[in-house]
């Protein structure tokens, strides 16, 4: 006789356990916030070097609130905004301050006060009526006038050349329940940036070009003035540099729209032609560029380059080889910091290393094998005698660290902790995990967490990120 009752028990048993998971399915979780948009009118007057910038801001609270924190950047050029070697770099006729005067703000609600400068001279503080509730929908308009500084920095002038970041109020990063004000550091890139929408009308003499984060969609004359609109979604910052003096020219890539904004450039073929392979190279490698346009940009400045989303400056002054370099690094950082976003305060390593791994790798690709060798041996001799004299250290250096170090340990051995996978397991293992890595992460701010997971199958040693990372490692 076949024993029934034990396997109708069971099934009773089971369909039980079903309705009491059904019954207790957690409450989904919290919708995501709308991402932050900023609606910004700015006007540049070149006989007093002053931007008049009226900004609207529409944003989502991430938590019940009574006030909102904001950045104003151009106030950190109050004071040098580099280190004392280089301040004669950067500034051309020496110490030029710079600095933000808001006329007003306003928005959908009244506004009791704000205070500037009680945490950093760079924060506004603005104080809402009353204590709203996570999700309701604020909307800030605020009226701002900045004296550019005579400095070849992410914002200020030199000459007729004019470069513009950082120009309009940001909201700061909530993390942990409460607003990030992270002093702007006279090194490195002192940001967290999350990606917000952007549409932004720009005023220039008739006279000046202009290259920028997007490509404009339309120009039209005033007088005197040329009056451009952008607009861009998904970036972590606008940024624009304009000049009488600039040409450019344009190719594509795939889908992504190519230009090359010049002063002087007789092999401007050359150079253009660099910058569309990279950004093929890269998108082989990491994943689709991030956004439907690509621009460099020449201009002054006192490093060889920085990086925007979508656009990246390098200086005017370098050599061709120097500026291949330049192109190719700041070209990267459209995946590691527009593509994938990262903490450039606490954890400066995990855009800046991958992006020379990324230079490196182009090279390789290219068949340039003598210049992938120079530049492990200069980065390891660089860092071997960084080590001899200050002691060995971690790739993971903070800029609250100092800026005793920062090239040295987030540059020079974080590329090596890269190459030295690579060298292991082979670019393509390495560009593998590094585009898993791009996917899951695009348009977020990732952790060093988010990243070790990422390439956590490409070593038997589980601890070997956490050895170079975290831990001072002495080179053989």
């Amino acid at each position: 006789m076949r024993k029934t009752f034990p396997f109708l028990l069971f099934l009773f048993l089971l369909l039980c356990l079903g309705a009491c998971a059904e019954l207790s399915t957690p409450e989904p979780s919290e919708a995501p916030l709308r991402r932050t948009r900023y609606e910004i009118e700015a006007e540049l007057l070149t006989d007093t070097h002053t931007l008049n910038v009226t900004t609207t801001i529409r944003y989502t609270l991430p938590q019940d609130l009574a006030a909102v924190k904001l950045r104003l950047y151009a106030n950190a050029y109050q004071e040098a905004v580099v280190s004392p070697s280089k301040v004669s770099a950067a500034y051309p006729v020496g110490f030029d301050r710079g600095w933000c005067e808001v006329v007003s703000i306003s928005g959908s609600e009244d506004l009791p006060s704000y205070d500037i400068g009680v945490e950093d001279p760079t924060v506004l503080t603005v104080r809402l009526a009353s204590k709203h509730k996570r999700g309701d929908e604020l909307t800030l308009s605020l009226r701002t006038v900045i004296r550019l500084a005579n400095v070849k920095h992410r914002l200020g002038y030199d000459s007729d050349s004019y470069t513009l970041s950082g120009f309009y109020p940001v909201i700061c990063p909530f993390e942990d329940g409460k607003y990030r004000t992270d002093t702007y550091y006279p090194y490195g890139d002192p940001f967290l940036h999350e990606t917000s929408d952007f549409d932004v009308t720009l005023a220039l003499p008739v006279n000046m070009e202009a290259a920028a984060s997007s490509l404009p969609l339309d120009l039209r004359t005033e007088g005197k003035r040329a009056i451009r609109r952008y607009q861009a979604a998904e970036m972590r910052e606008f940024a624009c540099v304009a000049s009488p003096r600039l040409l450019y020219r344009e190719d594509r890539s795939g889908d992504v729209t190519v230009r090359y904004y010049y002063e002087k450039d007789s092999k401007y073929a050359e150079t253009l032609a660099c910058i569309r392979e990279a950004v093929t190279t890269f998108e082989a490698a990491f994943g689709s560029h991030p956004y439907p346009s690509f621009t460099v940009v020449q201009a002054p400045f006192f490093e060889a380059g920085m990086e925007f989303s979508g656009l990246a400056i390098v200086n005017k002054e370098l050599s061709a080889s120097e500026r291949k370099r330049a192109i190719l690094h700041e070209t990267a950082h459209e995946w590691w910091h527009g593509k994938v976003g990262s903490d450039e305060v606490r954890h400066p390593w995990q855009d800046e290393a991958l992006a020379e791994y990324s230079v490196l790798y182009f090279y390789a690709c290219h068949h340039e094998d003598s210049i992938v060798k120079k530049a492990v041996d200069d980065a390891t001799e660089e860092y071997v005698i960084y080590a001899s004299l200050k002691g060995d250290a971690p790739v993971s250096h903070p800029l609250s660290l100092g800026e005793d170090g920062y090239v040295e340990t987030t540059y020079r051995k974080g590329l090596l902790m890269m190459i030295s996978l690579a060298e292991i397991k082979g670019y393509d293992e390495v560009n593998r995990a590094l585009r898993a890595y791009t996917d899951r992460h695009a348009n977020a701010v990732a952790s060093p967490d988010a990243f070790l997971e990422a390439m956590q199958d490409l070593t038997d040693d589980p601890d070997y990120f956490d050895r170079w990372l975290y831990t001072p490692l002495p080179l053989e």
